[in-house]
């Protein structure tokens, strides 16, 4: 029964809430270039301080809600086997939560976020692509370990937990190509090459 828990607590938190956060955090942010670049060039649409954007509000809940979750899961299922890492997935599920760790800690000391028109200062530059790519990985990772530990799952129950570890990778893989596809003809349907150039280069300066 521990063994069941551990893995529907990962299923609801690889599976669920951290590619969700995932996504949201790279296309939630503002729907279209025009609007960003309105929020650089006219003043008056400026807030500052801005409050937080809805993508960021639930981007956080999902990542702490996945970070919480894990953290049990594990806790269970090391303290139900003798030894921790004598399979792969174990393997997988302890670099997993071990890396997992640094994400929260990396985002709460994240350099200062520039103002309006100011351009981003290195160190922030730097954060961003890391903590966005050690995410990607912790993602990719976990599909890896929701397969392992499913097969596991499988070979002791017999109730289809590798099936549903499958078709979560496959549902999120198809929604992340669906969305870079649309992100790329939006952006190679643009005006002209030169708008579609400005409409990446404010996309990326928004954080996207």
């Amino acid at each position: 029964m521990k063994f069941e828990v551990h893995g529907i607590l990962m299923l609801i938190a690889w599976g669920l809430f951290a590619p969700l956060g995932l996504v949201v955090a790279r296309y939630g942010k503002p729907a279209t270039a025009a609007e960003a670049m309105a929020k650089v060039t006219d003043p008056a649409k400026v807030t500052d301080p801005a409050p937080p954007a809805m993508w960021f509000v639930v981007h956080r809940a999902c990542m702490y809600s996945a970070v919480v979750i894990t953290l049990v899961a594990s806790i269970i299922a090391l303290s139900t086997v003798e030894e921790h890492v004598d399979e792969v997935h174990t393997k997988i599920g302890v670099i997993l939560t071990s890396v997992l760790l640094i994400q929260p800690v990396n985002a709460y000391f994240r350099p200062h976020k520039p103002k309006a028109g100011e351009a981003p200062s290195s160190a922030r530059v730097a954060w961003e692509w890391g903590h966005r790519w050690l995410g990607r990985a912790l993602v990719g990772l976990s599909f890896a370990s929701l397969i392992s530990g499913g097969e596991l799952a499988d070979a002791d129950y017999d109730e289809g937990y590798y099936n549903v570890s499958v078709a979560l990778v496959v549902i999120w893989c198809a929604v992340v190509f669906l969305c870079e596809a649309h992100r790329f003809c939006r952006w190679y349907s643009a005006p002209s090459q030169s708008g579609g150039q400005q409409e990446m280069v404010v996309t990326i300066r928004a954080g996207q």
